[in-house]
């Protein structure tokens, strides 16, 4: 083995070897053809100075990369499925108090084991007399699932799934990781399956598969099962406790938005109630369409010549690890949070496609918010009005939040009078 400790001082990359690195790393990304990208395939690069000059592809749970010729391998890190699902013991207040008020008398006696979430969808896991039962909630809904125990010889079971891609069940005594794989929308970065929460005999992965489920591989440990899609439960059919109010549906942008939303996977939650938001042109070729739910935000991107734009990959962001890793986005605030795209494609010499250009769309999460704007170290800044809550600041490069000084861009959020409430660093 290499002697770590005599490595040699650390030494910063120059500038322009990290944005070489990081354009050739940008040389094997290309939109997917043929369906909506999964919403939790958000994309974070980090190219890290370290002495040997290696890149660094980080990501969240999915992601479309095909390296070049001749590029190197990037290493890939994945999100901790606790941290991916904001994992928590118990159930919070709200979300138990809707359970209970749908499991009827019994419910009372239910004991929470966990609770996770994903883009809007929360699943809690109960431990009743029964076995175990999981409840599923959007802002509008609530579904339940029938009891299961789990199996005499401790052989992992898919209990419950669900039309918004949530699938979940039950484990021996000890099992530790549980992962899920559905051949049906492979990709290359889940073949060994999509981890998923698992704790006290329980497994929960929110709205993270299609919305029709065929058959499921099931891993845990060294037991792997194929559950083919007569052998898993029904979908239980939500009901509403709580009504939205309907999105628009009248305009041009409405109407874009949900024919957007309705071919999405992950399935979005509650579709009829989105807003729209932002619309901007990119090119001749590429258009984003924003929408809004509470705090959720879904972009997204039509690539195609004009009258023929394509098949749109939709990505919905909470802000949090359900949407990938934030590295390239603004830092935490209370004013608003960033989904990065990168637009712009072009043909490589090595036959794939390439872009170093980005889309920074947001959300605001504070109604003063009229205008954001986006100053770069060494370009000029871009400004951009607030549209149902919603905002986008286009042709950004991709290096130009990180200078060779470790000057980084800064987004500021203005009043309607100009007057700025607040500001966040990112890099893009």
């Amino acid at each position: 083995m290499p002697d770590l400790g005599d490595l040699p001082a650390h030494r910063p990359l120059p500038a322009t070897v990290r944005r070489d690195a990081r354009r050739r790393l940008q040389a094997g990304l290309a939109p997917r053809s043929g369906r909506a990208v999964v919403g939790a395939l958000a994309l974070a690069l980090t190219v890290l100075a370290v002495p040997l000059g290696a890149a660094v592809l980080t990501v969240g749970s999915r992601t479309d990369v095909t390296p070049a010729a001749g590029a190197e391998i990037p290493q890939l890190q994945a999100v901790p499925p606790e941290q991916m699902f904001d994992a928590r013991s118990g159930a919070p207040r709200d979300a138990a108090r809707r359970c209970t008020a749908a499991g009827g008398r019994e419910a009372a006696r239910w004991q929470p084991i966990l609770t996770v979430s994903a883009r809007g969808d929360t699943v809690v896991a109960y431990r009743t007399g029964s076995g175990a039962r999981f409840c599923e909630l959007t802002p509008a809904t609530v579904a339940l699932s029938a009891a299961a125990s789990a199996a005499g010889d401790g052989t992992p079971r898919i209990t419950y799934v669900s039309a918004l891609g949530t699938v979940a069940g039950v484990t021996g005594p000890g099992t530790g990781d549980v992962t899920v794989f559905d051949p049906g929308t492979p990709d290359p970065m889940t073949e060994s399956g999509n981890p998923a929460v698992t704790r006290d005999g329980v497994f929960v992965l929110p709205n993270t598969f299609s919305g029709t489920i065929g058959s499921l591989r099931l891993t845990a440990g060294a037991t792997s099962i194929v559950v083919e899609a007569a052998d898993l439960p029904r979908a239980v059919t939500p009901r509403t406790d709580r009504p939205q109010p309907a999105g628009d549906a009248s305009s041009a942008a409405g109407r874009g938005l949900a024919d957007c939303l309705g071919g999405a996977t992950p399935p979005i939650v509650d579709p009829h109630a989105w807003q729209p938001g932002a619309v901007l042109a990119l090119n001749d070729n590429e258009r984003i369409l924003l929408g809004r739910y509470h705090d959720l935000l879904a972009v997204c991107v039509r690539r195609g010549a004009p009258g023929a734009p394509g098949t749109p990959t939709v990505t919905v962001d909470e802000g949090g690890a359900s949407s990938g890793l934030r590295t390239a986005e603004a830092d935490g605030n209370a004013l608003f949070f960033t989904r990065t795209v990168f637009y712009g494609f072009r043909a490589t010499s090595q036959g794939a496609s390439a872009s170093d250009t980005v889309a920074v769309t947001g959300l605001v999460k504070d109604p003063r918010v009229a205008t954001v704007s986006i100053s770069r170290p060494h370009r000029a800044a871009v400004t951009a009005p607030v549209t149902g809550g919603t905002f986008i600041l286009p042709g950004i490069g991709l290096n130009e939040g990180a200078g060779p000084d470790g000057d980084r861009s800064r987004i500021s959020a203005l009043d309607s009078q100009g007057r700025p409430l607040g500001s966040a660093m990112i890099s893009s």
